[in-house]
């Protein structure tokens, strides 16, 4: 009987992942596909500022991810003291906060900005800001349809970004020759693509969310310590992922930043399956019926898949880096096949880390894991701040990384079931 049902589970688990899968497979085939024009369309240097904004974009966006995880958590169980719906509009209410809160905290320190993202035109910012401020309103439905298990759903949700950046893309290339005007028509075509996102998912979750007349208690907290442990961990995971473009662009110059971001796209490959798993481990193991061996028998299946697959894809783009350089970003890419490697080990350790974050946030247990996280995080920080070589920087992160996803492997193989 318990095999049966583990059986069950496991056909579930890769029922799911297999369509998400596909769908994500085309929202990073566009994703891609966009990348490639946007080489094309722009010069290398504007090339490398887009990048540089969409990885400044993922680490403000840190509370959407979070809130993806909460959200996703609180409709994947079965406590719902706090009322469906009465939920969804008190977390709307608190990202409506939080992007004005985050846009004027940024209009103050643009100063500090311009230095950071060595951005030296005053409008990319403004429009670098509006997009960093609203872009917390998706992450915040896709939890809603994760956690309702509306797969098919959040792929084709996931669609959308990749979409308006290649009608941006489009209509810069339409719109005029000049490069600044093109980047300034890429950016702000993408800020009207987050509010069409945001305006579709809000529909969507009302219609997937039952009716529910339950109001929220005057006494009840919507956020817990828990869910400030996920906040850390997804501060730490968004660190990881944009440190290494960061620190090219601050101790390089924007065409480093550029021919770097061209290659950063062959390690997206294996994150972009990492964050498919990722999406359905979490309500699978957020299951209070399961027990501590077959969550961890789902965390196993779900690495090693991952590992599988970044073996496939990396393996042969390391070996024959100049081709696929050559082929999707022309002759003046070529030196950037130098960061291939580097690119390839840092987005297999950020891959398993989202693996890791999202079962330790799905089991309830992020205690310990945001303890070796912040250790990483100072870890990463010493060394950014005390090495200025490119090169060693990144070979530092890609040790880092390594030894930071085994040590949070080996937490989550350990817990069988203590609360913090």
């Amino acid at each position: 009987m318990i095999k049966n049902k583990m059986r069950k589970r496991d056909g579930e688990l890769l029922q799911a992942s297999t369509i998400l899968f596909c769908l994500n497979i085309l929202a990073s085939g566009l994703n891609y596909f966009c990348q490639l024009v946007m080489a094309r369309v722009l010069s290398v240097e504007s090339y490398g500022t887009v990048n540089t904004i969409f990885s400044f974009m993922m680490i403000i966006a840190v509370p959407g991810t979070t809130l993806t995880m909460l959200v996703a958590k609180y409709y994947a169980g079965d406590n719902f003291n706090l009322g469906k719906r009465s939920y969804l509009k008190q977390q709307i209410k608190n990202v409506c906060i939080l992007t004005a809160f985050v846009a004027i905290i940024l209009f103050c320190f643009q100063n500090f900005l311009f230095k950071v993202l060595s951005i030296n035109d005053s409008i990319v910012l403004i429009m670098t800001i509006i997009l960093a401020s609203f872009g917390y309103f998706q992450p915040l439905y896709s939890g809603v349809f994760s956690g309702k298990k509306c797969f098919i759903l959040v792929g084709i949700y996931s669609l959308f970004i990749p979409i308006y950046k290649l009608l941006a893309i489009g209509g810069a290339y339409l719109f005029s020759e000049e490069d600044k005007l093109r980047l300034y028509v890429v950016l702000g075509l993408m800020i009207l693509g987050v509010v069409i996102t945001a305006i579709y998912g809000h529909i969507k979750a009302y219609r997937i969310i039952e009716s529910d007349k339950e109001k929220l208690k005057g006494k009840e907290h919507i956020y817990t310590r828990e869910d400030i442990n996920i906040l850390f961990l997804n501060m730490s995971l968004m660190l990881y992922m944009n440190i290494d473009l960061l620190s090219v662009r601050y101790y390089g110059n924007e065409t480093e930043s550029g021919l770097y971001s061209a290659v950063l796209l062959f390690g997206r490959i294996i994150y972009y399956f990492s964050t498919t798993l990722g999406t359905v481990l979490l309500p699978s193991v957020a299951d209070g019926a399961l027990t501590y061996k077959e969550r961890k028998r789902t965390l196993n299946k779900a690495i090693v898949l991952m590992i599988a697959f970044a073996a496939v894809s990396m393996i042969p783009i390391n070996l024959f880096k100049n081709f696929f350089i050559e082929i999707l970003y022309g002759v003046e890419y070529l030196q950037a096949s130098k960061y291939v490697i580097y690119v390839s080990i840092i987005s297999l350790s950020l891959s398993l880390y989202t693996i890791m974050v999202n079962y330790v946030v799905g089991v309830g247990k992020t205690k310990k894991p945001v303890v070796v996280l912040l250790i990483v995080d100072l870890l990463l920080a010493i060394s950014v701040f005390l090495l200025h070589d490119i090169t060693l920087i990144l070979f530092t992160i890609s040790a880092i990384g390594i030894l930071g996803a085994g040590a949070i492997y080996v937490i989550a193989n350990v817990y069988k079931g203590e609360e913090n």
